[in-house]
């Protein structure tokens, strides 16, 4: 008899779970993910998983563009010379270039895998001499992309003296 019990019992609650409702049914990956991305449900709520290249809740954001920082970003070797830094994103490939006294320009390319920027590390330096290695993470809201990143640039100073500038900071598009 108990056995007949434990039978119904097991039987009523896959029936029970099996009403409940998919929160992704009827609902259109093109509508809510402007046709970048898919749908896909944690049980109680429907959201979007972005196609490769696109951000945001509704995939509405290209990660494709130039990224400039919120503030000015020190190093720490030399604090003489004011510079900008701009990050490129173009599919996985991520270009970050540090501009100083407007002709002085250092560049470095990466990856960007997920949700994670790395600088490639065996990179040849620039005309200069000098390399850029570091890691960071790319994160979205509904309307803005922002990278945070830490890196460093190590080359000859003048003297020829080989010095490190670490720079940390977030830049938007």
């Amino acid at each position: 008899m108990k056995k007949i019990v434990y039978s119904f019992l097991s039987l009523g609650a896959l029936v029970f779970s099996s009403c409940s409702s998919d929160p992704c049914k009827d609902k259109s990956a093109v509508t809510l993910c402007t046709g970048n991305g898919t749908l896909v449900s944690d049980g109680s709520n429907c959201n979007c998983s972005c196609n490769p290249g696109f951000a945001g809740t509704a995939c509405n954001l290209s990660l494709a563009g130039i990224y400039t920082a919120n503030s000015d970003i020190l190093g720490t070797s030399t604090a003489v010379t004011p510079y900008t830094t701009s990050i490129t994103l173009s599919g996985s490939t991520v270009t970050i270039t540090k501009v100083k006294n407007s002709f002085f320009v250092n560049s470095a390319i990466g990856t960007l895998s997920g949700n994670k920027i790395t600088l490639n590390t065996d990179q040849q330096p620039d005309n200069d001499g000098y390399k850029l290695n570091g890691s960071g993470t790319l994160s979205s809201t509904a309307t803005q992309i922002s990278i945070k990143m830490t890196y460093s640039i190590s080359g000859p100073n003048a003297n020829g003296t080989i010095v490190t500038d670490n720079i940390s900071g977030t830049w938007t598009k």
